[in-house]
């Protein structure tokens, strides 16, 4: 997750005939921190959810398990290719 934010501002009826409007707000600080989220900060009820999501980790490099699954489908697919069509002749 790349930092930065991103504002939907939205409007709604209210049971009862009063006009509220309000917005989700997420905002990302950095790469590995945190992201908050925040909604209904409009003119009826202000409230805020912030959510926390911490360690948040997208790794770069393959697991073992992932490098040979890796290695194994492109070993496959080098000997399909590789492998002689059958010639069929022609009555």
């Amino acid at each position: 997750m790349l930092p930065g934010t991103i504002d939907a501002p939205f409007n709604y009826d209210v049971i009862g005939g009063d006009f509220a409007s309000g917005g989700f707000f997420f905002e990302a600080r950095d790469i590995f921190t945190f992201a908050t989220i925040e909604s209904a900060r409009g003119s009826y009820v202000p409230q805020s959810i912030e959510v926390r999501l911490d360690a948040i980790s997208n790794p770069g490099v393959p697991e073992p398990a992932g490098w040979v699954m890796m290695i194994a489908g492109f070993g496959l697919v080098g000997a399909a290719m590789r492998r002689r069509a059958l010639q069929v002749p022609l009555a």
